[in-house]
C-alpha cells in the first residue's frame, strides 16, 4: 500500500471528512485504495464512534445539497443516494422541486421544457401540471 504522508488510514478518513460530509460507503471506497482493509475497516469504526461518519445526516445534506443546486425527482435523488450506499426514502415534494427547476431555466420551448424535466426524473403527470401552469400563464402555445 502507498506511504502517505499522514500515515494512518484514520488520518486520511478526517482529512476527507474535512472537506465535506461522506457516506460510510464512499469512505470505504476511498481508503481502501490506499490501505489495508483492516486499517480501513478500523478507522472507518473510530470515525462513526467520533461521529465523523452518520449516514443519515449525511442524506439529511445531500437531499438539501442536491434539490438545492440541481432540483431533481425524489426516485432520481433515492437512486443517487443508494448509488452511495444509503438506502432511504426521502422526503420531497416532486411538484415544487420541478417547478424550482424549471426557474432556473429561461428560454426553452415546451418540448425542450418537457424533455429538460424528465431529464431530472420528473414522472409525465408533474411534468404536465407544471407545464400547462407555465405555458398557459405565458399563453403560449404548445
Amino acid at each position: 500500500m502507498k506511504s502517505k504522508k499522514n500515515k494512518s488510514a484514520l488520518n486520511s478518513g478526517l482529512r476527507l471528512l474535512s472537506r465535506r460530509p461522506y457516506s460510510q460507503k464512499e469512505v470505504f471506497e476511498h481508503l481502501s485504495r490506499h490501505w489495508p482493509e483492516a486499517d480501513v475497516n478500523a478507522a472507518i469504526a473510530k470515525l462513526k464512534d467520533l461521529k465523523f461518519i452518520d449516514d443519515e445526516a449525511f442524506v439529511d445534506w445531500y437531499t438539501t445539497s442536491r434539490l438545492r443546486a440541481r432540483p431533481m425527482s425524489k426516485k432520481l435523488l433515492e437512486f443517487e443516494l443508494k448509488r452511495k450506499g444509503v438506502k432511504t426514502v426521502v422526503e420531497s415534494d416532486d411538484l415544487a422541486s420541478a417547478k424550482l427547476a424549471l426557474s432556473k431555466k429561461s428560454g426553452l420551448t415546451y418540448k425542450q421544457a418537457m424533455r429538460f424535466l424528465a431529464s431530472r426524473g420528473f414522472n409525465w403527470d408533474t411534468i404536465e401540471t407544471v407545464l400547462k401552469k407555465r405555458y398557459n400563464d405565458l399563453n403560449v402555445n404548445y
